[in-house]
């Protein structure tokens, strides 16, 4: 897994989890450090290509129908919460009614988290 793109932090003590989807063609992960001493289970997704998440993001997923696979395979044991900036909203709405242990997402502008 291309953790540039792709980045999943576990904690064993946790049985929640944050999915973070960053901006399109942001350059960082969005949020990484206004999470990063939580003790939480971290899950953090960029797309380069600013395809909103729904094409291939390299040595990640070849598809939206692949990322949700792999997003459902890490969320699977745990309450998830699905934090999303700008335009990987465009996504959360599919990721929202395709993995059902998601319990809450938020949506917001990247410029609300500087």
């Amino acid at each position: 897994m291309n953790q540039e793109y792709f980045l999943y932090e576990k904690c064993d003590n946790s049985n929640k989890l944050v999915i973070f989807l960053s901006a399109a063609s942001s350059k960082s992960f969005t949020g990484y450090k206004l999470i990063q001493d939580i003790y939480i289970n971290k899950l953090f997704i960029r797309d380069p290509n600013r395809s909103w998440y729904h094409n291939k993001i390299n040595g990640v997923s070849e598809n939206i129908d692949d990322l949700i696979r792999k997003i459902d395979k890490i969320s699977k044991k745990t309450i998830s919460i699905l934090l999303v900036v700008r335009w990987g909203g465009v996504c959360c709405n599919i990721i929202w009614f395709k993995i059902r242990n998601i319990k809450y997402f938020s949506l917001f502008s990247s410029d609300d988290i500087k």
